[in-house]
């Protein structure tokens, strides 16, 4: 029976990615990567700008990423009416130039491919295609049983770190996984090919919609917003895109539908600056990807022996970085547990640390970032003000202390630490507030009021301008809370002289007195 130090499970970037850092931190361990696939997915993943600056400085992949993969523009917001039948009537929020720091649009398959390659240049041994058939914990004395080319092994490992995925092999086996109830979301996914450059001729010709921006529109994580919904669009390069529908159940019951195919195509054709990008385009059938519950967590992501890693220890969306930066910090903090015990030394209170932190941090970003956020996100007014104070202070507190280090990354989980304690409680604060202001709006006919029409551009990437924007966006607050006093007086008006009106989307105050149930 063969016997490693560490053997990981799943062989995209987060595996590949751990088993470079483990080799820099430990390197004589043994280290066996087990992969089920025998070729990867074509499929777009976007970095945050803190996994490119771990990518760059930790992993060294700084030639890779400048060759062969696609740089990223940051996340733009399209905002739509009635009024709204093109994509340059529509409003747009997004970056004005190119970030500062290094972020980019991965093909996985390019990625993986490359770091896989690196990993065993280094010593990885790796086994592929391969399928785990059995898992047996103990501490740090595990047995991980597989199958390959139809034979059986069974292999030993002090540490089995889990980076499978979705499939999540490890807490699945330990009973970890649970969804994540407060943050009902499913998605729809299919890839498109054809003429999708946002910046050509046809979309932007020399108008002011082709002079607003210094980015390539395309080269942005572009999403489509409205109320209760998002669709998100990512450049693959060769004149592909990922488009994902994503929407809250409480909102939108397409999950229910007979034919997901039909519903994906017609929700997107009944957005005219959607159906605008993708008619020079094909939809790859066969490939649309369904997931009935978005947001997951596991209840402990390591014990002595194990750990997760990346979205096997949770998933709560690809917006705003948070995959990303997840990734990052389950493989720093994971491989620096492994390499500190392969060394020696005692790390049971650094995993209860850990843990701890990971739940906490975990449970503010949930709160903080993504409950209830889809039901402000339809409104431009409400967004980027709400927007540019989240980003603002993601530089303050992460970005640019996470640029000093070494490694570009530091060793505690995301949104774990005091200063982001009450970072997390007034973003939970404002969310709330939000969705009140929210709430009026849409009572009183106003709710996306300037959704077409308007363009505002922002630079968050640099101590000087995160403080401009974070105080335009708490200047935009105070106009929204003035502009709610007016509202609030035309509602009680309404109530005790006009009777009830109806909300936008569908909603009907004879049964929603307060606009859609939200659960708490």
């Amino acid at each position: 029976m063969d016997s490693y130090d560490a053997v990981i499970i799943g062989g995209g970037t987060t595996g590949a990615a751990a088993a470079l850092r483990l080799h820099q931190l430990a390197p004589d361990a043994r280290v066996l990567l087990i992969e089920q696939s025998a070729s990867f997915d074509r499929r777009p993943e976007p970095t945050s700008e803190l996994q490119g600056l771990y990518l760059c400085r930790a992993l060294r992949q700084w030639n890779h990423l400048a060759r062969h993969q696609l740089p990223h523009h940051g996340a733009r917001f399209w905002f739509h009416d009635e009024d709204v039948l093109r994509i340059q009537n529509a409003t747009e929020l997004g970056t004005r130039a190119q970030p500062r720091f290094p972020s980019f649009l991965l093909r996985e398959d390019v990625a993986c491919e490359h770091l896989l390659s690196q990993a065993q240049a280094l010593g990885t041994e790796i086994l592929r295609p391969a399928t785990v058939l059995d898992l047996e914990l103990e501490a740090c004395d595990s047995r991980v049983h597989v199958e390959v080319d139809g034979v059986r092994r069974t292999i030993a490992a002090r540490w089995v770190l889990d980076a499978s995925g979705r499939r999540a092999l490890l807490g699945r086996k330990l009973g970890l996984l649970e969804p994540e109830r407060s943050h009902p979301m499913a998605a729809l996914t299919a890839r498109w090919t054809g003429d999708l450059d946002l910046d050509g001729a046809h979309f932007a010709p020399d108008t002011d919609f082709s002079r607003a921006s210094l980015v390539a529109r395309r080269l942005c994580s572009n999403s489509f917003v409205g109320f209760g919904y998002s669709v998100n669009c990512l450049a693959l390069g060769d004149g592909e895109m990922e488009v994902t529908l994503v929407w809250d159940k409480r909102v939108l019951d397409l999950h229910r539908e007979p034919d997901l195919v039909d519903a994906y195509t017609a929700f997107l054709s009944g957005l005219p600056a959607l159906r605008q990008l993708l008619q020079q385009a094909e939809m790859a059938r066969g490939e649309l990807r369904f997931l009935p519950q978005v947001a997951f967590r596991a209840r402990r992501v390591a014990g002595q022996g194990w750990a997760l890693l990346g979205t096997a220890a949770g998933y709560l969306d690809h917006s705003l970085g948070a995959s990303a930066d997840q990734g990052v910090s389950t493989v720093e903090c994971s491989t620096d547990l492994v390499a500190r015990q392969l060394g020696g030394e005692a790390v049971g209170e650094a995993l209860e640390r850990y843990n701890r932190a990971f739940q906490k941090g975990f449970d503010r970003q949930m709160h903080a970032r993504f409950h209830d956020r889809s039901l402000i996100a339809g409104d431009f007014d409400l967004c980027w003000p709400l927007f540019l104070i989240d980003r603002s202070l993601f530089v303050l507190c992460d970005l640019l202390p996470a640029s000093c280090s070494a490694s570009g990354a530091r060793r505690r989980p995301p949104w774990s630490g005091p200063f982001n304690g009450l970072r997390a409680l007034l973003l939970r604060a404002l969310n709330r507030r939000f969705l009140q202001l929210a709430k009026n709006r849409m009572w009183t006919g106003n709710y996306g009021r300037h959704n077409h029409g308007l363009r505002l551009h922002y630079q968050a990437d640099s101590a000087g301008s995160a403080l401009v924007s974070l105080a335009h966006g708490l200047t935009g607050w105070a106009l929204r809370e003035f502009e709610d006093l007016g509202l609030v007086a035309q509602r009680l008006w309404a109530w005790g002289v006009r009777g009830q009106r109806s909300l936008p989307e569908g909603n009907d105050l004879d049964t929603l007195p307060e606009g859609i149930d939200v659960q708490r």
